[in-house]
């Protein structure tokens, strides 16, 4: 079955307490709707840097603030799996086939 990588990217702080624990109980009931699915769940990301042929450096340009990887027999339900995801509220996901290299 196809896998796919969704990163998320914040583009709305959610400042209100009880706001933030809405959110946070419909993110963790769409995470258990779709556990068959979820290989790897909201795995957060830490600081970050940037490397490059110039070196390294802290931080870099974009809002990533964490990812997950499902199966999915294709992009239409990979997508509406996806668009179902209540991030979206506070920000953006970007959906990718992962790909398998020849070997």
């Amino acid at each position: 079955m196809p896998q796919f990588y969704m990163a998320y990217h914040v583009t709305r702080d959610i400042e209100d307490p009880t706001e933030q624990a809405d959110h946070q109980a419909r993110y963790q009931a769409w995470m258990q709707e779709h556990a068959d699915a979820l290989v790897v769940a909201a795995q957060p990301l830490g600081p970050q840097w940037t490397v490059s042929k110039g070196g390294v450096s802290e931080g870099f340009d974009g809002t990533m603030m964490g990812y997950t990887i499902l199966n999915a027999p294709d992009l239409e339900a990979a997508t509406t799996i996806a668009a179902s995801c209540p991030f979206c509220e506070m920000g953006n996901l970007q959906l990718a086939e992962m790909m398998v290299m020849p070997g």
